[in-house]
């Protein structure tokens, strides 16, 4: 059994999803980073080469005409997927898949999602399992339409980054042997260049960066080359509107403290380790004192389900199950569905450079990562500062990166509260979650109930909490905020 180090490492990073009850989950790979030297904070100058590529491709070319087993009628409009060069010399390219908006998709604005891990699919997860207008029908031969897809409020693009996640490949071996925040970063700025280029009749649009776990060193860091790139001059300019993170890595040392928090807060350890953790951990990460307190609460917590405590686990041995029961199975469906020839093909896959085993998330991803940065609050700081409009937001009832951890990274930017800590609705009387608000730009939010894929289990309540936010809602209350906290 694992203990719960490596529970914890494990989990802040395995963002989106290559785990079961039992336990799989991608490697740890920030604690040796931190010990090493292997971590650094973002260098804020940081601007790439990020030139239009000489082969923009045909946006033509990439519709897809018909997934198999999709619906005869389904929502929304056209759909997207390719491969964009991000850089041609080496020929590394990015996967995406891209979904009009169901209603005005020439004046709507654009959401970029992508997933964390580092190594895991944003085409196979973000969209095919959390939000987007297609979601895998257990089985994992057909897709059904989605009730709670972002195309409702714009057209989504979601991306496989870096090279080695998804169907995301490079024809350079090297590539594939060292990550750093700073190439992936770069990469992802080259990728949305040559996208707008593929498709300029979005050139221009609003456009809304977003994503989860690990995520959040991803999306502030190509937020802040943007507006460096934007500053520079560089043509087209690229009009981003706003950041949003779903249960994101922001500060390691805080989302490792928020971790614990969030189990004593659920009642799953108990007072005594909780303590001794944080007594123990705060003074020395990496003491014998402090792993001995952490290994004490293994016993305790190891059985639970971290990146939903509130999920029915399915067994992969059970034929047919209820929907609400098929959690975590969904994973094993989606790379059924990936891993098809005729589903590839679809989707325009070479099949020379298809991977001979689709995964969601590729471990070898994280384990070759060079260099992290382990906090990205000081890049939020500066987004902020240059009136990016910033939302985080938490499913409060998952313990990947916890509510308890986003509360604490907030904390450390020292922003002005107007709007304090209080409900948000649904309806007159369902409470959505939890919400609070910063002068400067900065909207937090829990989600009731939601694991750490909030789409996966309260779809329709994400869908609310977004719509108050692009509104200019959110916060909001049918019930006015106390005047003062305590």
């Amino acid at each position: 059994m694992k203990t719960l180090l490596s529970l914890l490492l494990l989990l802040l990073l395995s963002t989106a999803g290559s785990a079961s009850a039992t336990g799989r989950l991608i490697p740890d790979f920030i604690l040796p980073k931190v010990n090493s030297g292997g971590s650094r904070y973002w260098d804020l100058d940081f601007l790439p080469d990020a030139a239009a590529s000489s082969n923009p491709g045909s946006m033509a070319a990439d519709e897809i005409v018909a997934l198999p087993g999709q619906p005869k009628k389904i929502d929304g409009g056209r759909q997207y997927s390719g491969y964009v060069a991000v850089d041609e010399k080496a020929g590394r390219y990015f996967f995406y898949y891209f979904a009009e908006a169901s209603k005005n998709a020439s004046g709507s604005p654009i959401f970029l999602w992508i997933n964390g891990g580092p190594g895991c699919s944003s085409v196979g997860i973000g969209a095919f399992q959390e939000h987007g207008p297609l979601l895998v029908s257990p089985g994992g031969k057909s897709v059904r339409n989605s009730h709670h897809a972002w195309i409702q409020f714009g057209n989504v693009l979601y991306v496989d980054s870096p090279v080695g996640t998804g169907f995301s490949y490079s024809n350079t071996p090297s590539d594939y042997q060292t990550y750093t925040d700073a190439t992936v970063a770069a990469d992802n700025l080259r990728f949305l260049v040559n996208w707008f280029a593929r498709f300029p009749e979005f050139a221009g649009r609003e456009i809304y960066l977003a994503g989860e776990g690990y995520a959040g060193n991803y999306i502030p860091q190509l937020a802040k080359l943007i507006l460096n790139r934007n500053r520079s001059l560089k043509s087209p300019s690229i009009n981003l509107k706003g950041i949003i993170l779903q249960n994101a890595v922001l500060d390691f040392l805080e989302d490792r403290l928020g971790f614990f928090d969030n189990l004593w807060s659920h009642g799953m350890i108990s007072l005594r380790m909780f303590s001794s953790i944080h007594k123990e951990c705060i003074k020395n990460s990496t003491s014998r004192a402090c792993l001995d307190s952490i290994e004490a609460g293994s016993r305790v917590v190891a059985p639970l389900y971290m990146f939903d405590l509130t999920a029915n686990i399915c067994n992969f041995t059970t034929a047919k199950l209820p929907i609400d029961e098929y959690y975590e199975c969904l994973e094993k469906d989606v790379a059924a569905y990936f891993g098809s020839p005729e589903v590839q093909r679809a989707l325009h896959v070479d099949p020379a450079k298809a991977p001979k085993k689709w995964a969601q998330c590729n471990r070898d991803v994280a384990e070759a990562y060079g260099e992290i940065t382990t906090s990205t609050t000081g890049i939020l700081e500066n987004l902020l500062s240059n009136n990016v409009s910033v939302l985080i937001y938490s499913g409060d009832a998952g313990a990947v990166v916890p509510a308890m951890s986003s509360r604490l990274s907030i904390r450390k930017l020292n922003l002005t509260k107007i709007t304090l800590w209080h409900g948000w609705y649904m309806s007159i009387t369902e409470v959505g979650g939890f919400s609070e608000g910063y002068r400067e730009g900065l909207s937090y939010a829990t989600v009731r109930g939601a694991g750490h894929f909030v789409a996966k289990s309260k779809g329709p309540q994400l869908q609310a909490l977004l719509k108050l936010y692009l509104s200019g809602g959110l916060p909001n209350s049918t019930i006015p905020a106390l005047s003062q906290e305590f």
